[in-house]
């Protein structure tokens, strides 16, 4: 009888201490608290590296090399997502920068900060001039919940990233 009880007693404080630390559950760990710095890695992983970015579209041409992801929008494409990111944490209504640095070959496509559902749009980056820029968007991180970044393409847009960063700033945006 005593066996029970103290394992009903270890139950019971098991379910509350994972109650308990459960809001915290999402929040970033380790080398993510500060800064992600994504891969340039499309669809599949390198060895034990996992890959950061998905393609989304069967008719944009992505292409990953040693250093950078090239995207090609079709020429009829009107506004479509073509990559995104996995997911990134980040702590609830702190301030981040999103960096991304950009060779844009022909103006259309635009860099986005959204939701984990992709519903929500959080923040963006348009890229209506030629070159190669680094990019820099601040914004507020929304409720207990993962980002991803998203690029879009239109009429037959073209750019290569070189880099993608998310950095927390600060607890609160000026």
């Amino acid at each position: 009888m005593m066996q029970r009880l103290l394992l009903a007693a270890a139950l019971v404080a098991a379910v509350i201490a994972g109650a308990w630390s459960f809001p915290s559950a999402l929040h970033p760990v380790g080398g993510e608290r500060h800064r992600i710095v994504l891969n340039d890695l499309v669809d599949h992983g390198r060895g034990s590296v996992g890959n950061d970015w998905f393609r989304n579209s069967a008719r944009a041409t992505v292409t990953a090399t040693d250093r950078s992801i090239s995207v090609s929008a079709p020429q009829d494409a009107r506004h479509e997502l073509e990559l995104t990111s996995r997911e990134l944490p980040v702590f609830a209504h702190d301030c981040y920068a999103l960096n991304v640095n950009i060779t844009t070959r022909r103006p259309g496509a635009e860099v986005a900060v959204y939701d984990e559902n992709l519903v929500k749009r959080i923040a963006d980056v348009g890229l209506t001039t030629r070159g190669r820029e680094m990019h820099t968007v601040r914004f507020e991180a929304p409720d207990e919940r993962p980002i991803s970044l998203t690029v879009y393409g239109s009429r037959g847009s073209d750019i290569t990233i070189h880099d993608a960063s998310l950095q927390r700033l600060s607890t609160s945006c000026p």
